[in-house]
């Protein structure tokens, strides 16, 4: 297995099965994994983008939305999955930022419509971002600046602190965050 990246920039893995292309290292080691394991390009991308709701959370999460293209063996055409959550009702021109300006999040059953679609199973594909959780990832430099420029938000919606904002302030790089609630 070989890895092509800096530590900033997005990473592609290249192993004897296929290359996996993800915006964190380990992301994309864990895609490679899925593939190593007898996966497919599908199990690959899921595992990977599930990493990343760990490892990249002001980036990516489990509260959007996912739109994935695939064309699997045996299909005469690509097509889409479109996985995206419905506005809460009744809200229409009211909040545009905080709790309720939120719709209902769309990726967890794309997510697990995807994971239909390869070999592995859901549980398989999980199993690595939840291990990331639970033992915690190193903030990175990324999610700092992501977090940065959400700062003035944070403080307005989340006074107390939240999990990427303590209330004594920003998180620092490489500082070590466990999220066992996502776990």
């Amino acid at each position: 297995m070989t890895i092509a990246a800096a530590p900033t920039t997005p990473v592609a893995v290249f192993g004897a099965r296929g290359v996996v292309g993800a915006g964190a290292r380990t992301a994309a080691v864990l895609g490679c994994q899925a593939l190593l394991d007898g996966g497919t390009a599908v199990d690959a991308a899921v595992t990977a983008a599930l990493a990343e709701t760990v490892l990249m959370p002001p980036k990516c999460g489990l509260a959007g939305d996912l739109v994935a293209l695939a064309w699997l063996p045996g299909w005469d055409r690509p097509r889409a999955l479109l996985a995206i959550g419905p506005a809460a009702a009744g809200l229409a021109g009211q909040a545009t930022t905080g709790g309720p300006s939120v719709g209902v999040p769309g990726a967890p059953a794309g997510y697990a419509a995807l994971a239909g679609l390869g070999r592995l199973g859901l549980e398989r594909l999980t199993t690595p971002a939840i291990q990331l959780a639970e033992r915690g990832v190193a903030w990175s430099t990324l999610c700092a600046a992501l977090a940065a420029e959400a700062d003035d938000l944070l403080r307005a919606h989340a006074p107390d602190g939240c999990r990427y904002r303590p209330a004594d302030g920003p998180l620092a790089p490489g500082t070590r965050l466990r999220l066992p609630g996502l776990a």
